[in-house]
């Protein structure tokens, strides 16, 4: 009988939570697909098992290493030296190594094909193109671009990217000099959650049967997704109908009092404008995109938001600010959605939907049919097809 394929994936976080983004729905698709694998953290294995949020993850087999840094604020450790340890003990035993990012995965790539030259290495870079191309004219790129080019030529078996902006960029910056024969760079785009779905028994709902409702999905008053901008362009509506703007989680601190403000100057949006706050139940979660119209994202930049995945999942018509993967999601057709770059055109686009000058319920099942293709069970699939291919060219 021929033995599983191990497959480990080494994200070295105390934050049990980004089992609920990519480095924990790769593994556990793959063990679906018939993979041993392996999942090596700093986080908590108990919360794990203690919080009804990971219970379908609780399938994978957890290897828990310390954070062995003193500042354990960052969301990632790339050069955990515990980690780097295990690898040196056990990378014969591992036949596809799966690491994250760019700069953080080249230390325990090395260590890694150094041990097993023959194991598969799979490096997801979940990268966003745009700030690296804001660091291009730093005095130090040169040697950076070097570094960065000789490695993903050099080292990675298997090297993906999330959307296709960033697949383009690392494909003319880094790796331009390899055979256009060369399959190494895939797409490999961030899914919904299609078994939880199953399991939980939802249905899109249809078109008919959504709220008259905008709904906003992250962490409200971070910087980066700069929410303000929503609400600032909410006071460009000036007839709101049955319509209203639902901002889904967890509130910022920093963030309350421009809320307040923002209510003393526009007392009549407190009924328009509401805040549901955190919601940690993924089917509830899930649910807000069922039964609501349109998905607004107003981020300064975003590498693959997994919100617009599950958005569009759904149906939802999508308003958002120009981020590298929207082009994934509305490919410059308004019947998928629409780029806006002002407060006053957000609030524009959103008063169209509005009067029905924008009539989006028409391409509603296109939009559905758009999005099948962010599933994980379909975007593991071709990953695993993949490895395979490399798996036979070595027998």
């Amino acid at each position: 009988m021929q033995s599983k394929v191990s497959f480990y994936t080494l994200f070295p976080t105390s934050r049990p939570q980004t089992l609920l983004k990519d480095p924990g729905f790769i593994p556990l698709y793959m063990s679906l697909l018939g993979y041993q694998v392996n999942y090596i953290t700093c986080a908590d294995i108990e919360e794990i098992y203690k919080n009804d949020n990971y219970s379908a993850l609780r399938v994978l087999n957890f290897i828990q290493i310390d954070d062995d840094r003193k500042d354990k604020t960052q969301a990632f450790n790339g050069s955990n030296k515990n980690a780097i340890k295990f690898l040196w003990k056990h990378a014969r035993e591992i036949d596809v190594l799966n690491v994250y990012f760019l700069k953080h995965s080249i230390l325990y790539g090395l260590v890694y094909k150094l041990r097993n030259p023959n194991g598969i290495l799979y490096v997801k870079l979940d990268m966003n193109p745009n700030a690296f191309i804001q660091k291009e004219k730093e005095l130090i790129e040169p040697l950076r671009h070097w570094a960065f080019s000789k490695y993903l030529r050099s080292i990675p078996d298997l090297i993906s990217a999330e959307s296709t902006a960033a697949f383009q960029y690392v494909q003319q910056r880094f790796l331009s000099t390899l055979s256009h024969n060369d399959e190494k760079l895939i797409l490999v785009p961030n899914g919904v959650d299609d078994m939880l779905i199953e399991k939980e028994h939802v249905v899109v709902s249809p078109f008919k049967h959504r709220k008259n409702c905008f709904v906003v999905v992250g962490r409200i008053g971070d910087p980066i997704k700069r929410q303000e901008f929503i609400m600032e362009a909410a006071t460009y509506i000036t007839d709101w109908k049955d319509w209203e703007i639902e901002l889904v989680g967890p509130i910022n601190p920093e963030f309350e009092a421009y809320i307040t403000s923002y209510f003393k100057q526009y007392p009549d949006l407190k009924e328009k404008v509401r805040f549901t706050g955190p919601i940690y139940d993924r089917a509830v979660l899930l649910s807000k995109y069922n039964e609501s119209k349109v998905f607004i994202m107003s981020s300064k930049f975003e590498s693959f938001g997994l919100a617009y995945v599950e958005a569009q999942y759904f149906g939802n018509y999508i308003l958002s600010t120009p981020v590298s993967s929207i082009d994934d999601f509305i490919e410059n057709d308004k019947d998928l959605g629409l780029v806006v770059n002002s407060t006053e055109e957000m609030g524009r686009a959103m008063q169209d939907i509005i009067d029905g000058k924008n009539q989006i319920e028409g391409a509603f099942e296109k939009r559905i049919k758009h999005g099948e293709r962010f599933r994980w069970s379909t975007i593991c699939k071709h990953l695993d097809e993949k490895i395979h291919k490399i798996l036979a060219q070595r027998k």
